[in-house]
């Protein structure tokens, strides 16, 4: 307040007063001054600092003067959303001069956030043709996202994503994205950018067949031995070129499995893929060799040493070859008997070159020990030819009770003490058992693969066991004792193996597989093999029963059965074979 004095009076008639002054007070009261908060913009994810000057004054007088405000509000961090906004401006705090003269009136004003821009991108694709592409909402970019929010998913969807759709030879095919999904997105100005999905030539996978072969035989693809992964409906793969070193005939087993290499494809549509080539595997397996022992004859007494070589071989193939072999025989040494014989000749460890390409079968062969006596030598009679006989022989048989006398009854006639094989017969017999059972021989050599033609291998086997039991049934009567009925044993065993035909081919007629069908020729071969198996043993047991008064006759005759044996032993080595096959 101020003190207010009368310093001079005027008026009229003033002379008539006593005057006195009272002083007076002035007080001046505070001005309203307005101040008006400018209103503000700001992009959301942005952090905003006022300086203190965004304001408009209205009232100030004088030289007076408001120079700052402290402005705030709450939309200013970076994270204030926009779903808030418009946030008020606040002020306080003011500098200036002379402002004790005023009542600040703050009129506050507005912060407006905006959304930031942001953009979600589809990611581009490709496809194989012939494939279906099953989007996850999670296959885009995302550009312009601020704070902790985020795009968790979006929808996406193409027209080239089926598993039909066309092939475009490079064109791509819109991917529309749509409704996007995360926190905070409210924030943003969202612009949706569309992706390419290209559908590409597809993979093709080629993959070569394994293959197996057996060793010394050539192999020939035809090109359709592969299988393919990723072919659409409508093309095709129609051949390939196929190659490999184990095709080759020479191919070692050992240096398997070979790789078979597929290239050049031919077929329909394949343009539209990617090929892959994938190797296969060719695989030589050993090949079936026989190894037998050849049959061998010595006098009983002698001792026969093996130089290795005495041996027959079935199978050998390309340049491979059986040098040597070990080989023994209990009939070998000086003291074997020839009443123990015959004896088996084993055949041990093999040697040679390339034998490892073979799953070696070895048959023994037959030892005879023969005991044959050199006959003295007769001198002739003097007086020049004539006929010596034998003296009749009078034997004396006695009855009991024939006559009071004591029953002896007399009589006389000639004999020999039973009928017995000459030398020269028994040799004959033999020479016709050989040629018989070469004739076995080479016809069962002859009747071919049982694998390829089942029936008519069984039919072989059976009609060259029926050939060779008639050609010994001719010459029965002159067969050495214990033999005569050799041809009866052989039949039994042809029998044996048309029963195994028989059965096998009930079977094969509801067998639904090759490799079914494999078994069952394998267990008919098998079970022939057992029919023969038998008759030799038969046959075995049969020489042992030889007999013959002259040591020379009796050896021929027991190489006669040794004969037959060494005939079944080729049968049986060829059925071998078979089953190896």
């Amino acid at each position: 307040t101020y003190p207010v004095a009368v310093e001079t009076i005027e008026g009229t008639g003033l002379g008539n007063y006593a005057i006195s002054f009272v002083q007076g007070q002035l007080r001046v009261v505070p001005r309203t001054l307005d101040v008006e908060i400018d209103d503000a913009t700001k992009v959301y994810g942005e952090e905003t600092v006022f300086d203190g000057t965004e304001f408009t004054v209205i009232g100030l007088i004088n030289e007076d003067t408001l120079t700052t405000l402290t402005i705030k509000s709450e939309g200013q961090p970076a994270e204030a959303p926009v779903a808030d906004s418009p946030y008020l401006l606040d002020a306080g705090d003011p500098v200036g001069t002379g402002l004790s003269n005023y009542v600040l009136n703050v009129v506050p004003g507005e912060l407006t956030v905006t959304p930031a821009p942001l953009t979600i991108t589809a990611d581009d694709q490709n496809k194989p043709f012939g494939t279906e592409f099953i989007f996850e909402g999670t296959e885009f970019t995302v550009t312009g996202l601020l704070n902790d929010d985020r795009v968790d998913s979006a929808t996406l969807s193409s027209d080239a994503a089926v598993a039909d759709a066309p092939f475009t030879d490079g064109e791509g095919v819109a991917i529309l994205i749509t409704d996007p999904e995360g926190e905070g997105l409210d924030n943003y100005e969202i612009t949706l950018v569309n992706g390419i999905m290209i559908i590409a030539p597809g993979n093709l996978t080629i993959t070569a067949n394994d293959q197996t072969k057996v060793y010394g035989t050539e192999f020939t693809f035809d090109g359709t031995e592969f299988t393919v992964v990723g072919l659409a409906e409508g093309d095709s793969v129609d051949s390939v070129t196929l190659n490999s070193d184990g095709a080759a005939g020479t191919a070692q087993v050992a240096d398997g499995p070979f790789a078979i290499i597929a290239s050049d494809a031919v077929g329909t549509g394949l343009d539209k893929y990617t090929l892959i080539f994938a190797d296969g595997s060719f695989t030589v397996v050993p090949a079936p060799l026989t190894v037998t022992a050849d049959n061998q004859i010595k006098q009983q007494g002698q001792e026969f040493t093996f130089t290795g070589t005495e041996f027959t071989t079935a199978g050998l193939l390309n340049a491979d070859s059986v040098d040597n072999a070990v080989l023994s025989s209990d009939g070998a040494a000086a003291e074997a008997q020839a009443d123990d014989s015959p004896f088996d000749i084993v055949v041990g460890d093999v040697s040679g070159t390339g034998l490892s390409n073979y799953n070696i079968a070895t048959v023994n062969g037959v030892f005879t020990v023969d005991n044959i006596i050199t006959p003295p030598t007769i001198n002739p009679i003097p007086g020049g030819n004539s006929t010596v006989t034998n003296p009749r022989d009078n034997i004396t048989i006695s009855f009991p009770g024939s006559d009071a006398e004591g029953g002896n009854v007399q009589g006389s006639g000639s004999g020999s003490g039973g009928p017995q094989q000459s030398l020269g017969d028994a040799q004959s017999t033999l020479a016709v058992v050989d040629a018989a059972s070469t004739e076995l021989e080479t016809a069962i050599q002859s009747c071919g693969s049982a694998d390829q033609d089942f029936t008519n291998y069984m039919a072989c086997l059976s009609e060259s066991l029926d050939t060779y039991s008639n050609a010994l049934d001719q010459i029965a009567s002159d067969m050495p004792s214990g033999l005569e009925t050799v041809s009866a044993t052989i039949r039994t065993a042809r029998d044996g193996v048309n029963a195994a035909a028989a059965r096998a081919q009930r079977r094969l007629a509801g067998a639904t597989s090759e490799a079914e069908r494999r078994a069952i020729r394998r267990d008919a071969v098998t079970e022939a093999r057992g029919a023969i198996n038998a008759a030799q043993e038969e046959i075995r047991k049969a020489i042992t029963l030889i007999r013959a008064d002259d040591p020379e006759v009796a050896a021929v005759q027991r190489n006669t059965g040794a004969r037959i044996i060494q005939a079944f032993d080729t049968v049986d080595s060829e059925l071998a074979r078979a089953v190896e096959l």
